[in-house]
């Protein structure tokens, strides 16, 4: 079964939600997004309750600064299909620039 964590404001407060529910017992006024602590935060609560802790402390940093930074606050959703490429992708080795 696939997991659907979605992103939004009310009542002046950020909520992430996954299959309807809470991932935070408390809402939170920050500006998650966008570089930062907040986006950290945002990335390891998702990686944590899709994949554990493990999994969480190994890849939110990359999952925050490679995807969550990019996107908007409000009204955006995220699968765990979508979750699993991404994860995927960020364990692929990407070929270097060439120099001079």
């Amino acid at each position: 079964m696939s997991n659907t964590y979605k992103f939004s404001t009310r009542d002046e407060f950020k909520h992430i939600t996954c299959n309807g529910v809470d991932l935070r017992p408390w809402p939170m006024d920050f500006q998650w997004g966008w570089y930062g602590t907040a986006t950290n935060y945002t990335a390891w609560i998702i990686l944590e309750k899709e994949y554990g802790p493990k999994t969480a402390d190994q890849y939110y940093e990359k999952f925050s600064r490679h995807y969550l930074a990019d996107q908007t606050c409000d009204n955006f959703e995220l699968t765990s299909g979508a979750i699993a490429l991404i994860l995927k992708d960020l364990d692929a080795p990407h070929p270097t620039l060439p120099t001079g």
